[in-house]
């Protein structure tokens, strides 16, 4: 399917690769234990689904599918579905209690994922309803026809909703209807439906870089081909030519497909030309266009790109004008009036400190053909800067830094206070560590030898 050559191409997505992987095998060994009744089995399957959320949360969507296959497809009493589910509860449970000790750990995934669900609190639940309902469309109609390709999808339709509302009444009204629900093909439309669960809350906002992705139906995908093929077979069963004739039409088109999609994923410059083309308005795509030109030696359209980046409206549009006045080809003066003015009016906290390292960066520059007056003044300012990537950063390699600039002007008591607490709060395998201790001691021998 065309739909996955961003999973496949994209290094990035490899968890999504192989937590379909063991989401399958997880299933194949859950059918197992269903047909014999088997324990075994199913902890055997808990443990490969285990295995598949290490990978990706994506496989957390099978806990759900194993509750399903087993209300559904089970013919058990209710004690032994409770006992063959309880293998899956222990697993769910393992991993959730991880998260959890992670979380106390500073998981940055989990934690923008809890923040994004706190943050969304105020919006109406119709509206939240909304959301979901739209996602889901948006992916099952990508399933079927996943044409345009794009890496970064920003916005989808509302008349998405709509489909959703059906996806999700088709499988209601089949719950109802017990020869419905053990329909081969039903079962696995709702695996499909099943597996696109974990993305949909992705859709709300900053959990992710952007809203929607392909490769978030990449599970999903190999429950909705087998739906896809078992339904033209049902349609086509009584007219084994026009099957085939159907099936490899199919095949043919999605072959085109996603071989022209996987030339483009051969080059960022295509990658990302294409992606801007679908998705002017995204911030990072459009840096990644530029810096992808500026690379390739195109630094003037690099630069034009850069400055669309850093004029759209986003707090992440300070990268790209980071990246513009580094790529200009201004004066070191001018750079430096422009970082200064960057960083006053930067909103990404995380981006400040490679501004300030940008300027001290300027500063070096300029001191190459700088007035003995200039330069000293040049590294109190860079002593200064390096203060504040400290503060910021709390790295006693700053410490360390900013005692060289003092030491370079003369400033020994200010030297001495930086090395000290560098060497103070550096770890003790730290290569500065010792450094800081020798200069220390040194400086407080010269103080000496000028008091007496």
């Amino acid at each position: 399917d065309s739909l996955n050559t961003e999973a496949v191409n994209w290094i990035s997505a490899r968890g999504d690769v192989l937590a379909c992987f063991f989401v399958l095998l997880a299933f194949y060994v859950l059918l197992q234990g269903i047909k014999k009744s088997s324990l075994f089995f199913c902890v055997l399957s808990a443990v490969t689904a285990l295995l598949g959320t290490l990978c990706k949360e994506s496989a957390l969507a099978f806990y759900l599918m194993a509750f399903f296959f087993l209300y559904v497809a089970s013919e058990q009493s209710l004690s032994k579905k409770v006992l063959l589910y309880l293998p899956f509860l222990f697993s769910g449970t393992f991993y959730f209690v991880m998260r959890h000790l992670a979380l106390a750990k500073r998981d940055a995934g989990l934690q923008k994922t809890m923040g994004q669900i706190s943050a969304s609190a105020g919006v109406g639940m119709l509206k939240k309803v909304a959301i979901l309902l739209k996602a889901l469309g948006f992916y099952l109609k990508k399933l079927l026809f996943p044409l345009p390709l794009n890496f970064a999808i920003m916005n989808v339709s509302d008349i998405y909703i709509y489909v959703g509302l059906l996806a999700i009444f088709i499988i209601l009204v089949g719950f109802f209807f017990r020869s419905v629900r053990t329909n081969i093909a039903f079962q696995i439309f709702v695996n499909a439906v099943i597996c696109l669960t974990p993305a949909l809350p992705v859709a709300f906002g900053k959990i992710a870089w952007t809203p929607y992705a392909e490769r978030y139906a990449y599970i999903a995908s190999a429950w909705f081909s087998m739906f896809l093929v078992y339904a033209i077979w049902k349609l086509f069963r009584a007219s084994p030519k026009a099957y085939y004739t159907v099936l490899v039409s199919l095949v043919i088109f999605y072959s085109i497909a996603t071989f022209e999609r996987t030339a483009v994923w051969g080059s960022n410059l295509k990658l990302y030309e294409d992606t801007v083309k679908k998705s002017p308005e995204c911030v990072v795509a459009r840096n990644e266009y530029a810096n992808a030109l500026y690379k390739a030696g195109m630094k003037d359209k690099a630069r034009v790109q850069y400055r669309i980046a850093s004029s759209i409206q986003n707090r992440t549009s300070c990268l790209p004008a980071l990246n513009a006045i580094v790529a200009s080809s201004e004066s070191y003066v001018h750079k430096k009036r422009e970082l200064y003015s960057l960083y006053n009016t930067c909103k990404l906290s995380r981006l400040r400190p490679s501004i300030l390292g940008r300027i001290i960066d300027v500063n070096f520059k300029i001191a190459e053909n700088a007035s003995d007056k200039m330069l000293k003044n040049l590294y109190r300012e860079n002593a200064e800067l390096f203060g504040k990537l400290y503060a910021i950063t709390h790295n006693s390699f700053y410490l360390y830094k900013q005692g060289q600039m003092y030491l370079s002007v003369g400033n020994l008591s200010k030297a001495l206070e930086c090395f000290k607490l560098a060497y103070a709060n550096a770890p003790s395998d730290s290569p500065f560590k010792k450094p800081s201790k020798k200069l220390m001691e040194k400086i407080q021998q010269k103080m000496k030898r000028q008091a007496n």
